[in-house]
């Protein structure tokens, strides 16, 4: 006599049900995240600069500047900046972007700019004055109103 059980070598109709929504799960939380994406880049785009946003215009702009002695006279314009000290005490009305050049529509807003050298040795004592830039870190704070109103004021550390 020949037994005859039941063959094993397929999925049962439970297993392909519960791998169909794992699945579809998967697929439909990763188009959401990818709307919400777009959506957030969609909206950024065409909303107006933040406090942060302006700040972070004149923090790219210090990468890019020698970190040379000035004449110790803060910039009253883009053009007038040269080197990062010329951003030490400045006020922009209107706001520059990270080019130094103003950002048109933004009359209302201002940014104002504080460094602060401190020794890169001791950080809470202020840099010499003859100090040498490659031994000077810098506190750079942006402060940033509106019609005359705080909205926000930012620090970053800027590196030799």
């Amino acid at each position: 006599m020949i037994k005859r059980g039941r063959q094993i070598g397929g999925f049962t109709f439970l297993e392909l049900m519960f791998a169909t929504v794992f699945l579809g799960t998967m697929v439909i939380a990763a188009s959401s995240a990818l709307g919400a994406a777009a959506t957030a880049k969609t909206t950024r785009a065409s909303q107006p600069l933040t406090a942060m946003d302006l700040a972070q215009e004149i923090h790219a702009a210090t990468m890019l500047l020698p970190r040379s002695p000035g004449n110790g006279t803060p910039a009253t314009a883009g053009d007038d900046v040269g080197i990062l000290e010329d951003l030490d005490g400045a006020v922009f009305n209107p706001p520059l972007d990270a080019g130094l050049s103003d950002i048109p529509g933004m009359t209302r807003w201002s940014q104002e700019v504080d460094l602060a050298p401190l020794s890169l040795a001791n950080p809470s004592n202020a840099a010499a004055v003859d100090a040498d830039p490659s031994e000077t870190l810098y506190a750079l704070t942006v402060t940033i109103k509106q019609d005359g109103v705080v909205q926000g004021a930012y620090t970053w550390w800027l590196m030799p």
